[in-house]
């Protein structure tokens, strides 16, 4: 993987321009099947939502797969080590697993979209984050029908 340089962590090349890949100090480099795997969620769900994919970044932090996300300056991070210790076996196995797995980074995302308006984890951001899932819920199971056709 090629490093390239920003103010926080590296950033890797993950073969997808549109995301990029952060590592924080002491991680392991991720696998890049996990990596292809995670993107092509993160970019069915980002055309859902209407969110330009370079808003998505990725970052590997396998010391804490308990930690899914944050959002930094309307920059969404993700953490590739949560997806790969709870949703990987999923998506590689029946459709109702694809449907669990898009489900919740539905909801992961919605969260951090709602963070854009309302940094604090109180009455409005629950409001955003409600209004959100809920105006997105039938673009979000159109997505669904395409990718787990028999969930």
């Amino acid at each position: 993987m090629a490093v390239f340089k920003t103010c926080r962590f590296p950033i890797f090349y993950s073969g997808r321009p549109e995301l990029k890949l952060g590592a924080t100090a002491g991680s392991s480099d991720p696998v890049s099947e996990e990596l292809e795997a995670f993107s092509g969620v993160l970019l069915n769900l980002a055309q859902m939502f209407g969110l330009d994919p370079t808003r998505l970044h990725i970052f590997w932090q396998s010391d804490d797969t308990e930690l899914m996300g944050f959002n930094r300056n309307h920059v969404i991070y993700l953490n590739l080590a949560h997806f790969k210790d709870r949703h990987l076996g999923k998506l590689s196995g029946d459709d109702n697993g694809k449907a669990d797995v898009y489900g919740a980074w539905f909801l992961i995302i919605a969260h951090e979209i709602a963070h854009n308006k309302a940094f604090w984890h109180d009455e409005d951001h629950e409001l955003l984050f409600t209004t959100l899932v809920q105006t997105r819920f039938t673009p979000f199971r159109k997505l669904l029908s395409s990718v787990a056709p028999r969930a």
